[in-house]
């Protein structure tokens, strides 16, 4: 008895033909390929860079792009042989040299409809596996997996928008605000307030009119549906872009008011306060909050930037040294910032011994090196500034920091 047949291997990709079967299979593991305008070309390039593409949808692209040459080459034999006609005999001309109408293709036999509940059953798992890849920024996948979920339970509010929170981490901006769009009218109301989120966060990137939307979007969900410090912090930061000042301040101060024991809150109605100029106000706020909180150094670093920018450098000093007391020492940053304020401030053999204290909390990180490299050369001191700067490099986790921490070397050495 004969061995069975092997099946014929899988035509080869020409070279010419590559980039076309690359965009056609992106276009598909996108599911866009009839929106070929809606899919900018640093996406598609994206889907080959995380390698999204899967075997069999490269084998269905490749041969969709072979089926598309063919055609073109048998149209272009057609019309080789009529105008051969047309020159041999006139009555052919105008059908020779008529436009050609658009390829008729047949259509394809519709699929046979599955069962609801195995649809449904199907849509779900697809949505946990489009949710997983997005929570590991896996947009491109996660984006082919929640259109395929989207199509199997099309009139379910969840799998709209996570196909629209795909579709905004992927980049498709316009398709994702339709997508909230639709969301939001469906029945389905669980689904609506993420929706509202994410439908104002992409308008407040727009122009006046998308901004106002966002802001009465902000509003609604404050107001109907859940209220939150981040929402309340969200839209103050709206309505301080639209210019209307009082009811960014209002925002702030109901973020505050909403979570009073957080200090994010504080700090950022402290920082809007600064920007209106209202400085003593300001003051108050971020000198309660570092009696609140005394190891919150952003509170510090906020406070001491404040009084320097003031002219106040002796209370900038006097708050960076408070938050090298009260901060953990573990962290480096209240010493280092102390570092750089008293290396502005001109007291340099202080900001040397501090930035010496940095580097015993933590000698791998490059910053108090670097300090001490620069310091060190402005004062003339060459030797002691090249072995800053040799430690740094040693301890540079990339080539990029090495390359500068050789040529500062190979500046302050000369030409040889």
């Amino acid at each position: 008895m004969a061995p069975p047949a092997e099946p014929d291997p899988a035509p080869r990709v020409t070279t010419d033909e590559l980039s076309e079967v690359i965009e056609v299979a992106a276009r598909l593991q996108l599911g866009s390929l009839e929106q070929e305008k809606t899919v900018q070309p640093d996406v598609l390039a994206a889907i080959a860079a995380q390698g999204a593409i899967g075997t069999d949808v490269f084998q269905q692209a490749h041969g969709m792009v072979r089926q598309r040459r063919r055609r073109r080459r048998v149209l272009f034999a057609t019309l080789t042989a009529l105008a051969v006609l047309a020159c041999a005999s006139p009555w052919w001309a105008p059908i020779a040299f008529a436009p050609p109408t658009s390829v008729v293709e047949a259509p394809a036999l519709p699929a046979p409809p599955l069962d609801p509940q195995v649809a449904t059953t199907r849509a779900a798992a697809l949505h946990e596996r489009a949710a997983g890849l997005r929570q590991n920024r896996q947009f491109v996948p996660a984006l082919a997996a929640a259109r395929q979920a989207v199509a199997l339970r099309p009139m379910e509010a969840r799998h709209q928008l996570l196909l629209a929170q795909c579709l905004e981490g992927a980049g498709l901006v316009d398709e994702a605000e339709r997508t909230y769009r639709t969301t939001l009218q469906m029945a389905d109301r669980h689904s609506h307030s993420a929706a509202r989120q994410g439908l104002a966060g992409l308008l407040e990137r727009g122009d006046r009119a998308e901004r106002e939307e966002a802001a009465a979007l902000y509003r609604r969900i404050l107001v109907v549906e859940a209220p939150a410090g981040a929402t309340w912090q969200r839209l103050a930061l709206v309505e301080a872009g639209l210019g209307r000042r009082d009811a960014a301040l209002a925002a702030y101060r109901s973020a505050v008011a909403f979570d009073p024991s957080s200090p994010q809150p504080r700090r950022a109605l402290a920082e809007y306060l600064i920007k209106l100029g209202r400085d003593a106000e300001a003051q108050r706020i971020l000198e309660d909050l570092v009696r609140r909180e005394p190891r919150e150094y952003a509170a510090y670093a906020m406070l001491s930037r404040h009084h320097l920018a003031r002219g106040r450098g002796a209370e900038a000093l006097r708050v960076a040294r408070r938050a090298v007391e009260q901060t953990d020492a573990s962290r480096i940053e209240a010493r280092l910032g102390l570092a750089q304020l008293l290396e502005g401030l001109g007291r340099n053999d202080e900001a040397i011994a501090a930035y010496r204290d940095a580097v015993r909390a933590d000698d791998a990180n490059l910053e108090p090196w670097r300090g001490l490299g620069r310091l060190y050369a402005r004062l003339g001191r060459r030797d002691e500034a090249i072995a800053a700067y040799e430690q740094a490099g040693a301890r540079a986790p990339d080539d990029w920091n090495r390359d500068q921490f050789t040529k500062e070397i190979g500046r302050l050495r000369g030409p040889r």
